[in-house]
C-alpha cells in the first residue's frame, strides 16, 4: 500500500502595527508491504511544519542593556570592547564592515561605555514558520494461532527540525559570530549608529536584535516499541497494552556553528530552555484492561521514566534523577446506553518525585519538573450524556 499526501497553508498575520503572511508547503508518503499474512513493513517520510504561536510572534519588545566584553587593548593601549572602535582598531576595515561599519566611520567610532550596550527582546511579528523532516522505518507482527490476539510493533524514528525558533542570541555571540564568519545570519542583527558607527546605548534602534529568530536547529532519532495482546478467560475479556520508546539522540544546536547540546538521558536547564527539561532515555506506558461481563471496564496503567543524569557536569551534588513509577487506576461504567460513569486516580500509591534544587521558574516548580513528574495523587469522576 502506496500512500501520500499534500497540504498548502496560507497563513495572514497582523498584530502590534505589523502585518505579514507566510505560505507552507507540507507533504509525505508511506509504504506498508506484508509478505506474508503475519507480517508487515512500513516506512514513511513527511515534511512538517510548526507555524509560530501568538507568545512567540507577539510578545512585547523591549530594549536591554547587555554588555559586552572586553576585547582586548589597541596599539594605543587603550582597551576596547568593540573591537572597531577608536582612532586604532583591533579589527581590520573589511571584517568590521560586515557589522555594518563604514570606510569614512573606520578610525574613528566611539566605543561601548564600559561595556553596555542596546538589544531588543521579545516577540518577532516575523517568523518564519519551523520545518521538521522525519523518517520512519519498522514493521508490524501479527502471529496469529494459538497467538492470535497478539501484535508486535516496532518502529525506528528520525526527526530533524531546521530554523527552529529560538530566543534572542546574545550580543557578544552575535558580534563575535559576525567578525569571525562575515555570516549574515549574524551580521543582520546588529545595527550601529548611522552616523557614527558606535554600539554604545542610548540611540533608537541601535544595538543587537535579541528578539525570538529562526535560527536553532533540532535532531531526535531512537525505537518506538509496542506489544498488544488480547485475550478472554469465560465470560471476561483482557487486553495488555504496552508502548515504549528508547531515546538515542536528542540534540539542539542553538546557532549556526554552536556545538549541539545533547540532551538525550539528561535534565536541567540548559536542554529546557529549548526542549523539555527532563528526558530520560527509556520510558513506557503499560496498561491492563479489565473488560467485564456487567459493562465494567476497568485500567491499571504503569506509567515508568527513566533515570536522567544532570547536564551541568559540575554538578557532583545532584548528578542523576532517578526513575520514577506510578500507578494509576481508572474505570468506565456503562449505566445505560446513554449514560456512562467514569472515575480514576491517578499516581495512586503517592510516589515522590524527584527533587533538583535547580528547577525553578519558568521550567520548574517546587524543587522539581511537574511538566514531567506527577505532584501527587489526583482523583478525577465525570459522567458522559449521550443523546
Amino acid at each position: 500500500t502506496l500512500r501520500g499526501q499534500y497540504r498548502y497553508s496560507d497563513y495572514e498575520r497582523k498584530g502590534n502595527d505589523t502585518q505579514s503572511t507566510v505560505d507552507t508547503d507540507t507533504y509525505g508518503f508511506s509504504l506498508a508491504w506484508a509478505p506474508i499474512d503475519e507480517v508487515r513493513v512500513r516506512a514513511g517520510y513527511q515534511r512538517a511544519v510548526r507555524a509560530p504561536n501568538v507568545i512567540e510572534l507577539y510578545t512585547g519588545q523591549n530594549t536591554n542593556l547587555p554588555n559586552l566584553n572586553p576585547a582586548g587593548t589597541n596599539a594605543n593601549g587603550v582597551q576596547l570592547f568593540d573591537p572597531c572602535a577608536s582612532d586604532a582598531p583591533i579589527a581590520s576595515l573589511t571584517t568590521c564592515q560586515n557589522t555594518g561599519v563604514t570606510s569614512s566611520q573606520y578610525g574613528s567610532i566611539f566605543d561601548v561605555i564600559s561595556g553596555q550596550t542596546q538589544s531588543l527582546t521579545g516577540g518577532n511579528p516575523f517568523l518564519d514558520p519551523e520545518t521538521a523532516d522525519k523518517y520512519t522505518v519498522g514493521f508490524v507482527w501479527t502471529p496469529g494461532g494459538m497467538f492470535d490476539g497478539l501484535s508486535v510493533s516496532v518502529d525506528f524514528f528520525d526527526i530533524s527540525v531546521d530554523d527552529a525558533i529560538q530566543a534572542g542570541i546574545s550580543a557578544q555571540t552575535v558580534l563575535d559570530e559576525c567578525l569571525t564568519t562575515g555570516n549574515p545570519t549574524f551580521c543582520g542583527l546588529i545595527t550601529r549608529n548611522p552616523f557614527n558607527g558606535s554600539l554604545a546605548s542610548g540611540s533608537p534602534g541601535v544595538g543587537f536584535q535579541q528578539t525570538n529568530i529562526n535560527i536553532a536547529e533540532l535532531a531526535t532519532s531512537g525505537l518506538d516499541f509496542q506489544v498488544i495482546y488480547d485475550w478472554d478467560i469465560g465470560i471476561h475479556g483482557f487486553r495488555v497494552d504496552y508502548a515504549s520508546s528508547w531515546l538515542d539522540e536528542l540534540s539542539f544546536v542553538p546557532f549556526p556553528g554552536a556545538d549541539p547540546v545533547q540532551c538525550a538521558g539528561k535534565f536541567g536547564n540548559s536542554c529546557g530552555g529549548t526542549l523539555a527539561p527532563v528526558n530520560p532515555e527509556y520510558r513506557h506506558r503499560a496498561v491492563i484492561t479489565w473488560m467485564s461481563p456487567w459493562a465494567l471496564d476497568v485500567n491499571l496503567t504503569w506509567r515508568h521514566f527513566g533515570s536522567a543524569d544532570n547536564d551541568n557536569p559540575n554538578d557532583e551534588l545532584e548528578a542523576k534523577l532517578g526513575s520514577v513509577n506510578y500507578l494509576d487506576l481508572a474505570a468506565v461504567y456503562n449505566l445505560t446506553e446513554k449514560i456512562e460513569l467514569r472515575g480514576s486516580a491517578l499516581t495512586l500509591l503517592g510516589e515522590d518525585p524527584p527533587i533538583f534544587s535547580g528547577a525553578g521558574p519558568a521550567l520548574g516548580n517546587g524543587n522539581t519538573y511537574p511538566a514531567t513528574y506527577d505532584t501527587g495523587t489526583s482523583f478525577y469522576l465525570g459522567v458522559r450524556l449521550n443523546y
